[in-house]
């Protein structure tokens, strides 16, 4: 099912055609430990069944006459979206801003939905990090701590 992107959604998708003007953000929220996997994907499955943009990608209506919509993506692919990586021993801060930043570097795919979350493992101190990739058309910064604050909370400390 398709649905209009209201105009302040519309218009940070129609600047971002600046490579220089991207509206997507990174949240890195430091873990004393790694998320159960399960727990989170099943958190993640929920919430994509509240907040259907999660699972819906961005469409362009033909000619483009008219604004963007949101569209269930019919390959959508929870696999892509929730990710695993782990830094190199030490596994200090500094490995970690840095692998945030290669991540951040990257655009978002354009054509599936405009999210992604990493579960960052290998830190010191069996510590652990999420790196929460969002774009502005779905929310804002608190919008997406909310999100992930949600997630987590279902999952062990």
């Amino acid at each position: 099912m398709a649905a209009r992107m209201n105009d302040a959604e519309a218009i940070m998708w129609a600047v971002e055609s600046d490579p220089f003007l991207r509206t997507d953000f990174t949240n890195i929220t430091l873990l004393a430990s790694a998320p159960d996997p399960a727990r989170l994907r099943a958190g993640l499955e929920q919430a994509i069944q509240v907040f259907p943009p999660l699972r819906q990608r961005v469409a362009r209506p033909p000619l483009g006459l008219a604004p963007p919509q949101w569209a269930d993506d019919p390959d959508f692919d929870l696999g892509y979206h929730l990710r695993r990586l782990s830094v190199p021993p030490p596994g200090e801060l500094r490995q970690l801003l840095d692998l945030a930043a290669q991540l951040a570097a990257m655009p978002l795919d354009r054509a599936r939905p405009l999210w992604e979350l990493t579960v960052v493992e290998g830190m010191a101190d069996g510590r652990a990090a999420v790196l929460q990739r969002l774009h502005h058309t779905l929310t804002d910064g608190v919008g997406g701590m909310k999100l992930l604050r949600s997630l987590l909370e279902r999952t062990p400390a």
